[in-house]
C-alpha cells in the first residue's frame, strides 16, 4: 500500500493561494471581455470601459490620487523592479550614476544594479544600523552628492526586517532630485501602507491571494520610465 503524506503548506512569504473570487473575477472578465481595449469596435469599446472602473478601482484601494498616480501592470515583481530601475537610469541617467541599494534587496533589484554598474552606474549599499533599520545619519554623506534613485525593500524577505516609510520620505525630502523606488512586494496585504508619499511602489498580489504571473508598478505620473518593450 503506498504511504500517505501529508503537507502543510507554510511558505506564505513565496507564495499565497489563490484566493476563489480572484479566480471567478478572472474568469468573468476573460468571458465577458474578449475585445481588445485599444480597438475602436464595440467590444473594444466595453473592454476598455471596464479596464477603466477596475484601474479606477485599484488606485482607490491604494489611497492615492488618480490625477497624480497611475498603474503599471506587468508580470511580477520583478518585472516591475527590472522596469523601474532600468526605465530611471535610461531617462535620467544624464544627471547623475550613482545608485543607492539598501542591503536587503531581492536579486530582481540587486541583478539590476550589478547590470547597470557594467554600463557605468555607481552603485553603493545605504548603512543599518544593528536591528536592520536604515541608518539615516549615516546616509547623509552617501546622499551627499545627489544620487539618482535610492532603493529600499519595505520588509525583507527572510527576517521580517519593516523599515518605517514616514522616517524614509521625511530623509528623502532633502534629496528631491533623488528618485525612490520602495519594493513592497513583501508588505502589501499584510501591513498599512501610505503609498501617497511614495514615488514609485513594486509589489505582486500573488503574495496575497492573486494570481501568479501578475505585477504591479505604481508610480506618479511624472516620473518618465523609458520601457522595457517597445511597440505593441
Amino acid at each position: 500500500e503506498e504511504a500517505l503524506i501529508s503537507v502543510v503548506y507554510l511558505d506564505y512569504s513565496a507564495n499565497v493561494p489563490t484566493r476563489k473570487e480572484v479566480l471567478d473575477e478572472f474568469v468573468r472578465v476573460e468571458e465577458n471581455y474578449e475585445g481588445n481595449p485599444n480597438s475602436v469596435h464595440a467590444l473594444g469599446k466595453d473592454a476598455k470601459a471596464e479596464f477603466d472602473r477596475l484601474n479606477a478601482k485599484m488606485l482607490s484601494l491604494l489611497q492615492v490620487d488618480p490625477n497624480e498616480y497611475e498603474i503599471v501592470y506587468t508580470s511580477s515583481a520583478s518585472e516591475s523592479n527590472n522596469l523601474a530601475l532600468k526605465g530611471i537610469y535610461s531617462s535620467y541617467g544624464y544627471s547623475s550614476h550613482k545608485i543607492v541599494l539598501s542591503p536587503f534587496e531581492h536579486s530582481s533589484t540587486n541583478a539590476v544594479a550589478s547590470y547597470l554598474k557594467e554600463g557605468g552606474a555607481d552603485v553603493s549599499l545605504a548603512p543599518v544600523k544593528e536591528d536592520g533599520s536604515l541608518d539615516y545619519e549615516g546616509m547623509v554623506d552617501l546622499f551627499s552628492s545627489s544620487p539618482l534613485l535610492f532603493a529600499t525593500v519595505l520588509v525583507e524577505s527572510e527576517a521580517g526586517i519593516l523599515q518605517d516609510t514616514n522616517k524614509l520620505t521625511s530623509f528623502m525630502k532633502d534629496y528631491p532630485s533623488t528618485h525612490l523606488l520602495i519594493d513592497a512586494t513583501q508588505a502589501v496585504g499584510k501591513i498599512p501602507i501610505d503609498f501617497s508619499s511614495l514615488e514609485m511602489v513594486s509589489f505582486t498580489p500573488h503574495k496575497y491571494g492573486g494570481i501568479c504571473g501578475t505585477g504591479v508598478l505604481l508610480k506618479r505620473q511624472s516620473t518618465v520610465l523609458t520601457p522595457l518593450i517597445h511597440g505593441g
